[in-house]
């Protein structure tokens, strides 16, 4: 015997058994959908931060080193007040900081020491690797993000005899691989 809906039609056991488990296996489906969208975007994510990480990475670098955040570390010549005032700190020469930069550097310290050797890394796999195109991946990331004399994709192309798209896709495969070592493999 079936049941009755609010319309007054009746549905045997067998129908509502089979729209129950349509239901769910559309639901489920559904969730799956999500679920992989969801994992493509954090993926697509990762690989768009650790390409502005590497961008930045030189700036960073230069930051740490020259951000200047406790009055010991002023030059003689420099009007110690005048900085003060456009910093809007308070003249106190015991505990003269600004804390806010003083953090910022520390981040930014933790940050590049654990690229810093998350790069040594990955330069220690691709070299031990004994493959051309893996040994060009990280001297495609170092030469577009880590020297200090920049070269562009049509530098390296030249320099290797390859098409620029040959550079480019070393280096999405390089920054793939950089973006598990730096966030971790979460797939």
């Amino acid at each position: 015997m079936g049941k009755k809906n609010s319309d007054g039609i009746s549905l045997s056991s067998d129908q509502l058994k089979k729209i129950t488990e349509t239901a769910s296996r559309v639901a489920i489906e559904e969730y799956h959908k999500e679920f992989d969208r969801s994992r493509q975007e954090n993926r697509d994510k990762r690989l768009y931060n650790t390409r502005l990480l590497m961008e930045k990475y030189r700036g960073m670098v230069k930051y740490s080193e020259s951000a200047v955040y406790d009055a010991a570390q002023l030059e003689d010549d420099l009007d110690l007040q005048t900085l003060l005032d456009i910093m809007g700190c308070s003249y106190d020469s015991h505990t003269l900081s600004v804390q806010s930069i003083q953090e910022r550097v520390g981040k930014v310290r933790i940050i590049l020491d654990h690229v810093t050797r998350m790069l040594d890394y990955y330069k220690f796999r691709c070299e031990s690797s004994g493959k051309t195109e893996i040994v060009r991946k990280w001297e495609v990331v170092r030469s577009l993000y880590l020297d200090e004399e920049i070269k562009t994709v049509q530098d390296l192309a030249e320099a290797y005899f390859v098409d620029e798209r040959t550079i480019y896709r070393y280096n999405r495969s390089a920054l793939q691989d950089l973006s598990a070592l730096f966030f971790g493999w979460v797939d």
